[in-house]
């Protein structure tokens, strides 16, 4: 019996099979003896309890304390540097995943890190389980010195090397890559020239510093054999040159300026020393150009000197550094 306005809640208890996913629809009869009937519905949803798994994979070399996609070789066969993969295996699902195996041939015996993560007799890494909405990174490292990263280097051009790490779960594999990139070393040669002095026309400049050359090697390989051409403006008698610090070598001009080995990230400067004669006018620009072992390319800088000379009226008179005697 149910008065007026009452009502009576009715608890059903069921077991679903652990297997079971989808939609499950209960449906309820009442009826009274006034032969009134009434039904309702509910449903509820079973959602699949699964792992969903994804791999991810990235590179870097560590050179120093920077990290960075891309490595330039040096001249230092002996410099070492650390190429290090980080492979990331996640599960995004609704259960855990067990006995995950990354496999990855090209970094098996190299160093790896990982919490959770054992390795087979194989080299491949294994994953003991996985939570669902939970991570595991693995990292691998080695270091090379830079004789292994340029044997490396194919057609003597940047080389892209592509590292595969494949995931194995459940019969079923995921693969990820990452590229790093080995450029070769090269020399960057910078020639810059400048000119020293100025001079009087009608006045002769005895064993003076004319020009200034300053080269610089901005690649990552030294450059040997490197030299100077020299092309001497009429009016000009060179007398020496001056590499930085060492002392002064007789030189009349004829055949190149012998520089020798020009370091990576350094600059030799020379000073070239040399008379002007009292008949020379006008501008004296003198070009040069360098050289080295292996450089097959064209280049010439210029510097000029000038002559200086006072006006006044109709009366024109060199002056040497900006003071002279008008009579």
């Amino acid at each position: 019996s149910l008065g007026v306005g009452e009502y009576i809640t009715i608890d059903l208890t069921a077991t679903i099979n652990a297997s079971a996913s989808g939609s499950f629809k209960n449906t309820a009869n009442a009826s009274c003896e006034e032969g009134k009937k009434d039904t309702a519905e509910a449903a509820i949803i079973v959602e699949d309890t699964v792992p969903s798994l994804s791999i991810s994979k990235r590179g870097s070399f560590a050179i120093g304390e920077k990290y960075d996609t891309v490595y330039q070789i040096t001249d230092n066969e002996t410099d070492k540097v650390t190429m290090i993969y980080y492979i990331t295996v996640s599960n995004s699902g609704t259960a855990s995943a067990k006995d995950i195996v990354v496999s990855d041939s090209k970094t098996r015996g190299w160093t790896f890190e990982a919490s959770g993560v054992t390795q087979n007799d194989s080299g491949d890494w294994v994953i003991s389980s996985l939570e669902p909405n939970k991570s595991v990174q693995i990292k691998v490292s080695k270091e090379f010195t830079d004789a292994e990263l340029a044997a490396m280097i194919k057609d003597n051009a940047p080389t892209t090397i592509t590292n595969t790490a494949t995931m194995s779960y459940d019969g079923k594999e995921q693969s990820a890559s990452s590229n790093l990139t080995v450029k070769p070393g090269s020399v960057e040669m910078e020639m810059t020239k400048r000119a020293l002095t100025s001079y009087a026309e009608g006045k002769a400049v005895e064993n003076e510093g004319l020009y200034e050359i300053t080269l610089k090697n901005n690649g990552t390989l030294d450059a040997a054999g490197v030299f100077i051409n020299e092309i001497i403006p009429d009016g000009i008698t060179y007398t020496s040159y001056k590499i930085g610090d060492n002392a002064a070598v007789e030189w009349d001009g004829s055949g190149n300026i012998t520089v020798g080995t020009v370091a990576s990230g350094e600059s030799v400067t020379v000073v070239i020393n040399g008379s002007i004669s009292e008949e020379a006018t006008g501008t004296l620009t003198n070009t040069a150009s360098y050289g080295y072992t292996g450089y097959t390319g064209e280049n010439s800088v210029s510097a000029s000197i000038s002559s200086a000379t006072l006006s006044y009226g109709s009366l024109n008179k060199t002056v040497d550094k900006g003071s002279a005697d008008i009579n």
